[in-house]
């Protein structure tokens, strides 16, 4: 389109020149093969900025004096509970950011080598941020517990590998659960229903 428009003008724009100035033809031809390169050149820069480079949305960066914490986990079939009943060679990582003074949370995150497909747990899709409910003498890393947030999952074909991502509002008193490590990622499958990989949202200090 820009071409076209440059290959339009430039005649139209030599023709006024010409009839203002009282300049040859050779002249003006020459001014305006300079004149209009330039505009070109400045045309294709401008729209390639207002382009984007990538497929993804671009996060901007939290505003100076916003409290983030940010955990890279690593999720893994070992640390599942109850244990895998079918052995998998599964892998993924996320990162999970927290904003307490906005009070949001975003994830994102892959897995990889799943034994077997996805699967989805009632209406909640295969990939949930769950709360875990210790019994007495358990720590958070021994627990299960109830769905909390639902990760919106990226399977690739044949759902054994993929990515997955998340970002929502968090209520005060969830804010205060992450912090304490009470929440974990988990992923479902057809060999291992109750989870196949799991990582405990755990921020450095």
């Amino acid at each position: 389109m820009i071409w076209f428009v440059f290959n339009l003008t430039c005649p139209l724009f030599e023709e006024i020149v010409s009839m203002l100035f009282s300049v040859s033809n050779v002249q003006t031809h020459k001014v305006f093969k300079l004149f209009c390169g330039f505009c070109l050149a400045a045309l294709l820069f401008l729209s390639g900025c207002g382009s984007s480079s990538g497929s993804g949305t671009t996060l901007l960066p939290p505003p100076p004096g916003d409290v983030v914490s940010t955990a890279a986990l690593t999720l893994s079939p070992d640390v599942e509970v109850p244990p895998v009943t079918v052995p998998s060679s599964a892998s993924g990582s996320a990162v999970v950011t927290l904003n307490q003074t906005t009070r949001t949370l975003r994830v994102q995150g892959n897995f990889t080598n799943l034994t077997t497909p996805l699967l989805p747990i009632a209406d909640f899709g295969p990939g949930h941020i769950h709360i875990a409910q210790p019994e007495a003498g358990q720590s958070f890393t021994q627990a299960t517990g109830p769905v909390v947030f639902v990760l919106n999952m990226l399977p690739n074909p044949g759902n054994q590998s993929g990515s997955f991502q998340l970002e929502t509002s968090l209520t005060p008193e969830q804010v205060t659960s992450f912090l304490a490590g009470a929440y974990y990622i988990n992923i479902h499958t057809e060999a291992n229903p109750p989870g196949e990989l799991r990582a405990q949202v755990v921020f450095p200090l």
